[in-house]
């Protein structure tokens, strides 16, 4: 992977960042990539969620309660739908062609600061502050806000 300022702009302006290592993004720490695609969450898509989690709280699941009751009048995502679709998310924004077993393995420090209704556009902003060598792995740490 190239290191030069220029190389590094070119990389990340022609598309997903690619990095033959998950260490090698430790020339992109401080920078800003340009935020995903728009995304959206449909009531179908809740509904399975729901479903297959558990997780029935009306604010999710009762449109018809939503719409008299919320903020919006629509129901809002549950945040753990929200946090299932990172790996897809940061998978426009970086992808490591060289490791071939790799995975999300955690998240930490997750804070949602607006919910997201249903029909909601979103995306995924992310700026990497941190990469570092761990026994078998490379750990980073994006900032992610939807907007």
């Amino acid at each position: 992977m190239s290191t030069t300022p220029e190389d590094r702009n070119a990389t990340i302006a022609g598309g997903a960042l690619r990095a033959e290592r998950a260490i090698d993004l430790a020339a992109f720490i401080g920078r800003e990539f340009p935020p995903g695609s728009w995304q959206g969450v449909t009531q179908d898509q809740i509904d399975r969620f729901a479903s297959l989690t558990g997780d029935r709280n009306w604010i999710h699941t009762d449109v018809a309660r939503a719409a008299r009751e919320l903020e919006g009048g629509r129901t809002i995502v549950p945040g753990q739908l929200l946090l299932s679709l990172i790996p897809a998310l940061l998978q426009e924004i970086y992808v490591v062609t060289g490791a071939g077993n790799s995975r999300v393995a955690g998240l930490r420090s997750v804070r949602f600061r607006q919910p997201i209704s249903c029909g909601d556009e979103f995306r995924l902003h992310a700026q990497l502050i941190l990469v570092s060598n761990a026994r078998a792995s490379c750990r980073w740490t994006p900032i992610a806000v939807s907007a």
